[in-house]
């Protein structure tokens, strides 16, 4: 049965409210304070309005709503805590008990779902990967390819470049590739001829030797002056094809004499069109590439581009960077290494850093198996999840950083006494600041996975599925070898654990001494010159300036930042294509402009709709958009056509046109069939009728142009909309609508980096990213205005990536759309970790007390923030020299990350906080610890030679004396002591006020260096104190 005692206790103003507190003993010994009605010397009864307030005023009233709001909010904060605590607690007591199994097992899980690569294949078709769910262009695109195969044919490009390509030489080099070509045998295809789409019956293969009707002989005795005479032949027109030939078209850097006439050029391109596609195709592409990188010896380069050219470049980026992430693994596995044990050779933990990153091997394996066993595709993109794994910020490394630094925490006994409750207590802690960060990025990648991109979703799935697996690991697989090295240094064993050593080991002086094996220089850095110099008033104000200075310039640079998406970009730079396609666009800026067709189809009255067709082609050839030369309408030229061959024909109207439906279809046979430029046979192929009925019905038609130059994503998208818009007026009974090969393009650039979907995808995520890092951070830190001040230095980093990105030349695309979401749960571990624990340092709210409370935070987790924004760094730095622009991406914009999240975290912060930094915790502990407490909860320390006495640099910090933070606030909380340093405390002297004897260190007196038994076991009514609320410390 819980007594009730009275304590009288003095607020910082001076109050000394009188609260009678009802001790309860529940959940597991956590020490719950119930505050009850009471009466003081006058019998003048003292209220609080709301259970959960601790702290009430004479009036029987609140002191303010904030009290009651933050009371809640450290209520809410106890209960999700408390109960992840003891999930945790039972995981480390498992973990502790079969530390074999608890890694065995992990092995066997990884091992069972790696079988998943069976099934594993890297996705390189562009529909499957860029083309948005939903979208129509697929089913135009089979459409198309099915009743107009001429433009769905395959081309294949060859640039040829020479000092001069209009020489006689260059001119039989580049016939000695053509022939080449046209040689080229694969199995079931013999020829060429058997192979290439014919037009008129004339296999497709247009080039400057067409000119010459590619005949061997008279290209042979060739002269400088023939090619010159024929380049300047006037009204020129191709012997093979009998259309107009434009040579300024072919042609790049084009120099001319006095007279005008062409003298030279540097670049010519030869294309060649196959019929289709398939493994024939495809073997016959691999050919293709084969001879047009053999080159010629009379011209200077030449660099072919098939359609399957961008398939192999994506196929072979997945393993082209493996050198490089080797190395990177070994940078992040020699940091670990010196991280999370001491530098000497038995506390050293080699082995648990090499088994850590191994863990994060094991997560990107399994995850890659399950979801190549659950059909989930694999895209050029994912080859930088591994990076992600082992560099973001709390996940994989960070990890193990907080596990260890819990295992530190605990003292030697606790370490050497009952390894299952020591592992029980260490990832009681651990777990939940890992659950808590990992549960963000995991909403983070979440928000990604319901991208419409199929590449995008896939990655964010790929990702989020690794994050689980890692987690899981981490809890097992890393604790379990965290366990049994414990026991190795127990043994004082050796790295070489067959040696040895003896119980008065210390490490060699020769070596390392004993001191510098243990020393944090990060740590002292920010004792004694950091926190000296930032916390001064001239540095502050320099901090404010340089903040909303750079929040400002940046913020234009935001508000400048494009939205621009290339395929291209994502070839390696290396590669013969991502040359070719530079080259080209560098050689033709003019050049390249999209074909395009508008398609009509089934169902529409061509006789009866005259108007609408002469319509459409009118706005068709009008459009901005449009190089109205290029456009062309068989319908048109019938109806030219009639005005010039059928006039005063007995059958022909007034107006020029067939008098009845029949006779209309009988003249169109008659013009489709009449060979060009008499007649229109060359539009025999965009006109498609129903063969299962007669020849006087049009199962569908088409009219052809070419949209000018769009060098831009903006324009692209606009060009594509606006021909869509023309098609949807166009009021016919069937369907209309343009279509383009590289419509598929424009659609991703759509939904990917213009218009309303930037708004909807980019703002979208961010928004829903920044309400859920919200959410969590107000429940766990459990203070409205610290939670102010961590979104708002969330907000002013990304606002400073976003200028960063448009200054590092990086635009809005889907690599970026990714890192933005992933940088709000970035950016708010570095403020979390400082705000959180600015809240727990004792203080009144005035300038001396605000700069010493500053400062004690940052010695106490500024070192492990500063540890964990570096090793993100650390993870992409080598990503700087890659020739990848994905890998270059995550670099920048990771870097600006850092960056800009350590400046806010560990620079504006505290500035901000030493300025108008809010009140500690009401239940923060006090500087002495009343001398109620049981002394035979107390009992003196043993010394262990073979535990460090401080905390590992694992986390590049050191602990608080061996007191177990239980004794003082009833309820264990990690973020507390974290990142505290070990103190050199001045000999023991007695308080005045007969409390148990302290040492002072700074503004705060600690107590002496005594293990306290848990209150779980020990309880005592008689402890007099305040409720403690356990805030966890969301590492």
């Amino acid at each position: 049965m819980a007594e009730n005692t009275e304590k009288k206790s003095s607020d910082t103003n001076g109050h000394l409210p009188t609260v009678s507190e009802k001790v309860d003993q529940q959940n597991g010994g956590v020490v719950l304070i119930d505050s009850v009605p009471d009466k003081d010397e006058n019998s003048e009864q003292r209220h609080c309005c709301s259970r959960c307030c601790l702290r009430c005023c004479p009036s029987g009233t609140c002191e303010c709503s904030c009290m009651c709001f933050q009371a809640c909010l450290q209520s809410v904060s106890y209960i999700m805590v408390h109960g992840l605590e003891e999930l945790f607690t039972r995981v480390g007591r498992f973990v502790g008990r079969f530390h074999w199994l608890a890694i065995l097992l992990p092995l066997l899980m990884t091992g069972g779902f790696c079988a998943g690569f069976i099934k594993f294949y890297q996705e390189t078709a562009y529909n499957n990967l860029w083309v948005p769910d939903g979208s129509t262009i697929l089913d135009k695109a089979a459409f198309v390819a099915m009743n107009f195969p001429s433009l769905s044919g395959r081309y294949q490009y060859i640039l040829v470049m020479d000092e001069n390509v209009l020489t006689a030489d260059s001119i039989r080099g580049m016939y000695e590739i053509d022939k080449k070509v046209k040689e080229i045998n694969v199995a079931t295809v013999p020829s060429w001829e058997n192979i290439c789409y014919k037009l008129n019956g004339v296999c497709f293969s247009t080039s400057l030797l067409e000119l010459w009707s590619f005949n061997e002989t008279v290209i042979s005795n060739l002269t400088n002056q023939d090619v010159k005479d024929m380049v300047n032949t006037v009204n020129l027109t191709s012997p093979v094809y009998l259309g107009d030939y434009y040579v300024d078209k072919v042609l790049a850097e084009i120099t001319r004499d006095n007279n005008g006439d062409i003298t030279g050029a540097k670049a010519h391109t030869m294309v060649y069109a196959l019929r289709s596609g398939g493994e024939v195709g495809k073997a016959w592409e691999a050919e293709f590439i084969d001879v047009g990188l053999a080159g010629h010896n009379d011209l200077d380069e030449v660099l072919p581009r098939a359609i399957r050219s961008f398939q192999d470049a994506f196929r072979g980026q997945t393993f082209s960077e493996i050198q490089l992430l080797s190395a990177g693994y070994a940078l992040i596995i020699t940091y670990v290494i010196l991280m999370v044990g001491n530098i000497n050779v038995v506390e050293h933990r080699i082995y648990v850093g090499l088994l850590g990153v191994a863990a994060v091997g094991m997560a990107t394996g399994a995850s890659i198996g399950f979801c190549s066993l659950c059909g989930v595709l694999y895209g050029p993109i994912h080859s930088v999840m591994p990076f992600l794994l082992i560099g973001e910020s709390c996940v994989g490394v960070d990890d193990m950083f907080i596990i260890v630094q819990a295992w530190e925490n605990l003292t030697p006994r606790e370490r050497k006494k009952d390894k299952r409750e020591a592992a029980a207590k260490a990832m009681k802690h651990a777990g939940v600041s890992i659950t808590v960060t990992s549960i963000t990025d995991l909403v983070a990648f979440g928000i990604g996975a319901t991208s419409p991109i199929p590449a995008l979703r896939s990655f964010c799935i790929y990702t989020a599925v690794a994050i689980v697996f890692l987690f899981l690991f981490q809890c097992t697989f890393f604790m379990g070898a965290l366990v049994i090295d414990q026991y190795r240094r127990e043994a004082r064993r050796d790295a070489c654990c067959c040696f040895k050593h003896s119980k008065d080991y210390k490490p060699s002086a020769s070596f390392l001494s004993y001191r510098c094996s243990r020393k944090s220089l990060v740590h002292w850095f920010f004792d004694k010159c950091y926190c000296r110099i930032l916390l001064t008033i001239p540095v502050k104000i320099l901090v404010l300036l340089i903040t909303f200075g750079t929040a400002g310039w940046m913020a234009y640079g935001t508000y400048s930042l494009k939205q621009d998406f290339n395929f291209v970009w994502y070839l390696p730079a290396e590669s013969y294509v991502f040359r070719y396609t530079n080259l080209y666009e560098q050689y033709f800026p003019e050049e390249g402009g999209v074909d395009v067709g508008m398609y009509i189809e089934n169902g529409t009255d061509y006789y009866n709709e005259r108007e609408k067709m002469e319509a459409l082609y009118t706005n068709l050839r009008d459009n901005e958009y449009i190089d109205s030369v290029t456009a062309v309408s068989w319908y048109h030229g019938f109806l030219e056509w009639i005005k010039a061959e059928k006039a005063g024909d007995s059958g022909i109207t007034a107006d020029d046109f067939p008098g009845n439906e029949s006779y209309f279809y009988t003249l169109l046979d008659e013009y489709l069939t009449t060979p060009f430029p008499v007649g229109g046979d060359n539009f025999a192929s965009d006109v498609k009728f129903d063969n299962t009925q007669s020849d006087t019905w049009i199962y569908s038609s088409r009219m052809r142009a070419k949209f000018i130059r769009l060098s831009s994503t903006e324009t692209q998208v606009q060009g594509m909309d606006s021909v869509v818009s023309l098609a949807d007026s166009a009021g016919f009974q069937s369907n209309v609508f343009p279509y383009a090969t590289q419509f598929r393009r424009y659609e991703t650039n759509k939904h990917c980096c213009y218009t309303q979907i930037i708004q909807q995808e980019v703002y979208r995520n961010i928004g829903l990213a920044m309400v859920a890092v919200a959410v969590v951070t107000l429940l766990l830190v459990a203070d409205l205005l610290m939670s102010i001040y961590i979104t708002l230095c969330v907000v002013f980093t990304l606002v400073d990536l976003g200028g960063l990105m448009h200054f590092w030349g990086l635009t809005i695309e889907l690599s970026t759309m990714v890192i933005l979401v992933l940088a709000v749960g970035l950016a708010v571990d570095y403020s979390a970790h400082i705000g959180h624990t600015f809240m727990l340092v004792h203080g009144t709210r005035n300038g001396m007390e605000e700069n010493k409370r500053a400062k004690e935070t940052l010695l106490r987790i500024g070192t492990a923030v500063f540890n964990g924004g570096f090793s993100t760094f650390l993870a992409f730095v080598l990503l700087s020299g890659s020739q990848s622009y994905i890998f270059q991406t995550f670099f920048k914009v990771f870097f600006g990350v850092v960056l800009f999240g350590l400046w806010h975290g560990l620079v504006f912060l505290p500035v901000i906080c030493s300025l108008i930094g809010p009140a500690p915790y009401h239940t923060s502990p006090d500087k002495t610890t009343d001398q109620s407490e049981k002394k035979d909860d107390i009992e003196e320390p043993t010394t262990d030679d073979d535990e460090s006495p401080h905390l590992s640099s694992s986390s590049s910090t050191t602990k608080l004396a061996q007191q177990s933070p239980e004794a003082t606030t009833g309820h264990y909380n990690p973020a507390m002591y974290a990142g505290l340093p070990e103190p050199d405390y001045p000999p023991y002297h007695s308080q005045p006020n007969g409390h148990r004897p302290t040492r002072d260190h700074g503004s705060q007196s600690y107590p002496s260096p005594r293990y306290h038994k848990s209150v779980r076991h020990n309880f005592n009514p008689r402890i007099q104190q305040k409720a403690s609320y356990a805030l966890p410390n969301i590492a």
